[in-house]
């Protein structure tokens, strides 16, 4: 598909945005995805190899609609997967 957007020149018109990964819990979106950058305002925190997961591990413990022992296991796996 991309070979033939090329062909007639129109790849400067192609996009891949970011998709945004968020939850609907008890009236209010929740964010499931993000960069450190954008937690805590330092761009340079992006730079660190790591820093996507610890950004959406720090995103999943503030989501309110699971329960601490959900939190653990999501803890759990995510370092298992590492």
């Amino acid at each position: 598909m991309l070979n033939l957007i090329r062909e007639i020149d129109c790849a400067d018109k192609v996009v891949f945005p970011t998709p945004q990964t968020a939850v609907y819990h008890a009236g209010k979106f929740y964010s499931l995805d993000g960069s450190l950058s954008t937690i805590l305002g330092r761009k340079w925190l992006d730079k660190i190899p790591g820093s996507g997961s610890a950004a959406r591990g720090y995103l999943v413990f503030k989501f309110p609609g699971l329960s601490f022992l959900d939190k653990i296991r999501y803890g759990l796996m995510a370092c298992i997967s590492c």
